[in-house]
């Protein structure tokens, strides 16, 4: 999702070349990682600016089934103190 956007939910896709990846990163990297994708200007200390690109992996634990069980239990505690159930 972009967050700059203001997106709340995945909404693009991109292809991204290995060669992008640090050789650190790729190590860790797997199917659902997570990682933000920064893109902007940088300047010099003389005011030349260039444009940069940065994927930066994001060193989280796994999540567990337990911790899966804890969001739901607090979404239902949510949903009943709001009525919405």
């Amino acid at each position: 999702m972009d967050l700059t956007a203001g997106d709340s939910v995945a909404c693009e896709d991109a292809v991204i070349p290995l060669d992008e990846i640090s050789a650190e990163d790729r190590q860790n990297m797997e199917s659902g990682s997570i990682f933000r994708w920064v893109i902007g200007y940088e300047r010099s200390v003389g005011g030349t600016r260039r444009r940069v690109s940065q994927i930066v992996f994001l060193d989280l634990p796994p999540v567990t089934d337990r911790d899966l069980e804890r969001g739901r239990e607090w979404a239902d505690r949510l949903r009943a103190q709001w009525g919405l159930e």
